[in-house]
């Protein structure tokens, strides 16, 4: 796996801080989405899979998220939860595993 630079690291940490708020009830989805996006184009990753895992989660936020607002005024139904619950648990297991990759020369 690519060593990550220590810019990225701070990305991820920030994107796991993010996602654990949340899981906790301390922050809308929508902010959710814009922060995660924010933080996935802030990285410098050179090998662009790991970029396009990340972004393939966030998507299904956004798109739930979007449907949710069209259709439903915003609110979510039981399999929408579920598909942001999930979504986010995926986001939160790659973050924390990126996050353990050696730091460069270990």
């Amino acid at each position: 796996m690519t060593s990550l630079s220590d810019h990225d690291r701070r990305q991820l940490g920030r994107m796991a801080e993010r996602l654990e708020l949340f899981s906790r009830g301390k922050l809308a989805l929508r902010v959710l989405i814009a922060d995660i996006e924010f933080l996935l184009n802030a990285l410098d990753v050179v090998d662009e899979s790991i970029r396009q895992q990340l972004r393939e989660h966030w998507a299904i936020l956004e798109e739930v998220y979007s449907v949710a607002v069209t259709m439903h005024a915003g609110k979510l139904d039981e399999q929408s939860q579920s598909l942001i619950q999930e979504a986010v648990a995926a986001l939160r297991a790659r973050v924390a595993e990126l996050g353990e990759t050696p730091e460069p020369g270990e």
